[in-house]
């Protein structure tokens, strides 16, 4: 491709870290030719001549602008900028001013925007970037990909299902804070005469009565859809032994704590179920589904990504679907 027929980028805040380390990537590709940007033109020049010493025929330009130019439209085109890469940040309190010059001008606009209410906002400019056919893209940088998938992972958000969600995020949480002030209270205050603090015993019971609920609100109202699989709701199969076990060991636990404060003489029997719930719940790890709650959000999210980049395009539909395949049925409602 001739040096007059390459693709023109234009990185505003182009000698910035981000945009520095965009510049070089891009000058790497003989079909590009980046053009550094940013209000000091000494610096833009200054990293333009080490691409081209880096990189020899990349033909890297550079261009002394203000991001908040009125005239930032007219330049782009006067220029011919065929996309703008911008990492002018922080975005936080910013408008949209540089992406409205950027579409208005016929070029492509990429930000690397991390505040929420920026990127919220950004479908705004929809319908005037399909008018004049560009891409305008916000949120370009893995600060929003990683924080949605945090916030993907913590909420549960791979479950579809509100009922089944909030039975989740009860049970897992409950969960979580049962061991840990279990753990403290065993390894931490192992003797009366060092007393756990009130709190201890308090959140040990909130976490427990957690994982009841969303545990039997699970199994007795979510877990087999009758209607849908045609399935008895006493059907139990090995995946169900962590949800057995974790509600046996739990249940058995309350259930002796309170026999053990009210100095009831069937403490000691609860005692004992207790213990064997909770080696049968930790022992069957390596067979049960107690890795599913670390597998599924992270298969959940790759299966979000796929969707996004097309990967997932030229897939055949997800077996649930066996009104594909001849037979119809009606549709689940658990998940």
């Amino acid at each position: 491709m001739g040096a007059n027929m390459r693709f023109r980028v234009l990185v505003l805040g182009g000698y910035g870290t981000f945009g520095e380390r965009i510049c070089r990537t891009l000058s790497a590709d003989s079909t590009i030719r980046v053009i550094v940007a940013g209000r000091d033109g000494a610096r833009a020049s200054r990293l333009a001549v080490r691409l081209q010493e880096g990189y020899p025929g990349c033909g890297a330009e550079y261009l002394a602008c203000d991001a908040g130019h009125s005239r930032l439209g007219w330049l782009l085109a006067m220029q011919r900028i065929d996309a703008v890469i911008n990492t002018a940040g922080p975005f936080q309190g910013q408008d949209y001013r540089v992406a409205r010059a950027c579409i208005s001008a016929g070029s492509h606009y990429i930000d690397l925007a991390d505040a929420r209410d920026y990127v919220c906002g950004f479908t705004a400019l929809d319908s005037m970037a399909r008018e004049h056919g560009v891409l305008a893209i916000t949120g370009a940088s893995s600060v929003p990909a990683l924080s949605a998938a945090v916030v993907d992972v913590l909420s549960s958000g791979e479950f579809c299902s509100a009922r089944r969600r909030v039975a989740h995020l009860l049970t897992m949480y409950g969960f979580v804070l049962y061991v840990i002030t279990t753990a403290v209270m065993v390894f931490g205050y192992p003797t009366p005469a060092t007393p756990a603090p009130a709190m201890l015993p308090l959140l040990w019971w909130v976490g427990g009565l957690m994982v009841c609920v969303g545990g039997y609100w699970f199994w007795f109202f979510i877990r087999v859809d009758v209607a849908a699989e045609g399935n008895s709701p006493l059907r139990i199969v090995r995946a169900d032994l962590f949800v057995l076990s974790l509600l046996s060991s739990v249940t058995l636990g309350l259930i002796w704590a309170y026999l053990q404060a009210s100095a009831s003489s069937g403490a000691s029997v609860l005692f004992g179920l207790y213990i064997i719930a909770t080696t049968i719940l930790f022992a069957g790890i390596p067979w049960s589904k107690f890795a599913h709650m670390f597998f599924k959000p992270a298969a959940a999210f790759e299966k979000r990504v796929s969707d996004a980049n097309g990967t997932r395009s030229n897939l055949p539909a997800p077996s649930g679907r066996p009104e594909q395949f001849g037979r119809a049925r009606e549709q689940p409602r658990h998940y």
